[in-house]
């Protein structure tokens, strides 16, 4: 009897053994990364004579959805997004509109359609029809780059318009769609015979043409091919700016200093009292400052003013501050190059300047030194440089008066020059290219500064020297109008947009080393 019971207590164990092995998972094993499988289309896709309005596709597994709205492109487009369910192993899409006669339609799922487990999308799913009695078989490919990244334009929306009107009116629709791969490629199938205006735009906000604030690039009278046909179109595309001044944003502080952002494209920007004072106003890179000057503890209404149209009225009002008012400040690196300008940046506009109160050392010993205005706010120090030595100015009380009558403290700072060994050179070699019409060139840190600009261009070579170590790139621009910046396509009048041309490939500065680069052929 006991072994009875023994036997039964084994058996039971055994199951619950086996029980718990079967709801393990198992472990190991390769990971899924085939996107399904279309088995059929209902009707079948190419179908001849389509007078449906859906159609139904389904797959090896059971699938899901991605970014529709974003992948689904439907040329000829329809006036009413279609309508797409997912059930189990099939897609569902079906439609209100009419279609148009003799027409071939595809529909391009791009990635939309994934499996569920580890959502491999199916690339480039399409499902063609035509309502007539034949299929459109020409093509259309080509190359889209951003003018001012020099890179390829990455999923920007292509489209074929029956004229170039039609880009510009929200009312006309698109012939037909595509987009650009992650190379900045596009490729039309199953067109009509014909020309178009090929367009290749941004489209944020999935209006099919072309708004302020996006980007655009066209070409007219663009012939739909043969699929032999190796005819590759570039298109090149930029931002057009917007002429009318639309918004204005501005700082102002407790110094009664206002401050804005302008561009030099623009009509000339300035800043005017209401009350009639005078105003002294100045710009340091594209930043406009505008004060009133002796406007001590007054406030004061201004108008901003761009061409005859004023953008903004505001209120400016200098806080005298009550440990030093003046707050004269060093603004400049405490290790610097030779090429560096030692700067001292002011709270208010300087009026009085005594050089006699202006000390300045190299290894403790006072050497010669003077300043000289460079702008309201910042006056710059002059005096012998030498690399490698140690440096310090002390500007006693009183070097500096602000038109308020307030004068800076003792300012001390101590500082140093980089030695020729702690740093590199740069030397370019250009081609004729360069010298045929205006070229701007800049050099650009890894932190986006521009560290050095050349407009334009003079010579087929270019040494920069005093560079710190560290990774740089270069732009190229091809400045036609020689203003010295880049300029977008201009729509009215039509002007095509200026190409940059970044260098392709890092460029290093090392520490007491030249490194030349042969920048032969601004395409690379």
């Amino acid at each position: 009897m006991r072994n009875a019971h023994l036997n039964i207590a084994f058996v039971l164990i055994s199951l619950m053994v086996a029980g718990c092995a079967q709801v393990r998972s198992i472990s190991g094993g390769e990971k899924d990364t085939t996107p399904p499988v279309l088995i059929s289309a209902t009707p079948e896709t190419k179908s001849l004579h389509f007078f449906g309005n859906s159609f139904t596709l389904a797959f090896d597994e059971f699938v899901q959805l991605r970014d529709l709205q974003k992948e689904l492109l439907v040329s000829p487009p329809l006036k009413s997004t279609p309508r797409v369910k997912v059930k189990q192993r099939t897609v569902e899409v079906s439609w209100d509109d009419t279609l148009r006669a003799e027409t071939t339609y595809i529909f391009q799922f791009g990635k939309a359609i994934a499996d569920v487990n580890e959502s491999n999308a199916i690339p480039d799913l399409n499902y063609v029809f035509s309502t007539g009695s034949q299929l459109d078989s020409l093509t259309c490919t080509g190359l889209v780059s951003d003018a001012f990244t020099d890179k390829p334009a990455i999923t920007t929306k292509v489209l074929l318009f029956d004229s170039l009107l039609h880009a510009f009116n929200p009312d006309a629709r698109p012939a037909y769609f595509a987009r650009t791969n992650e190379n900045g490629e596009f490729q039309f199938n199953y067109l009509r015979n014909g020309q178009f205006t090929l367009c290749a735009l941004s489209d944020e906000n999935g209006n099919n043409h072309f708004d302020i604030g996006e980007s655009i690039g066209w070409l007219e009278n663009t012939p739909s091919t043969s699929k032999g046909d190796s005819t590759s179109h570039m298109l090149v595309t930029s931002i057009p700016r917007d002429t009318i001044e639309r918004s204005f944003n501005y700082a102002t502080d407790s110094s009664g200093i206002v401050k804005f952002h302008v561009d030099p494209w623009r009509p000339a920007a300035r800043v005017k009292s209401i009350s009639g004072d005078s105003i002294i106003q100045w710009i340091v890179a594209d930043t406009l400052y505008a004060t009133a000057f002796a406007m001590c503890e007054k406030r004061l209404e201004v108008a901003v003013v761009s061409g005859d149209k004023t953008l903004d009225t505001l209120s400016i009002q200098h806080i005298p501050d009550e440990i030093n008012a003046l707050k004269a400040a060093a603004d400049f690196s405490l290790k610097m190059t030779l090429d560096d300008s030692l700067v001292v940046r002011t709270r208010r506009p300087i009026q009085e300047v005594v050089d006699t109160l202006l000390k300045c050392f190299i290894d403790s010993i006072e050497i010669s030194c003077s300043s000289v205005q460079l702008n309201a706010l910042q006056r710059a120090i002059f005096f012998e440089k030498k690399p490698g030595k140690s440096y310090s100015i002390m500007a006693l009380p009183g070097w500096l008066t602000d038109d308020c009558g307030e004068a800076n403290d003792t300012l001390d700072v101590s500082f140093s020059f980089y030695t020729a060994k702690e740093l590199g050179s740069l030397r370019f070699k250009f081609d004729n290219e360069v010298l045929s019409q205006p070229h701007t060139f800049q050099l650009i840190d890894r932190a986006k500064k521009v560290v050095h600009e050349l407009s334009p261009i003079r010579s087929l070579e270019l040494t920069l020297d005093q560079l710190l170590p560290g990774d740089y790139t270069a732009v190229i621009c091809s400045d036609t109008n020689g203003n010295g910046y880049f300029d977008p396509l201009q729509l009215n009048p039509y002007k095509p947009t200026e190409l940059n041309h970044l260098y392709d490939g890092a460029i290093q500065v090392r520490a007491n080393w030249e490194v030349v680069i042969d920048w032969s052929n601004l395409s690379k």
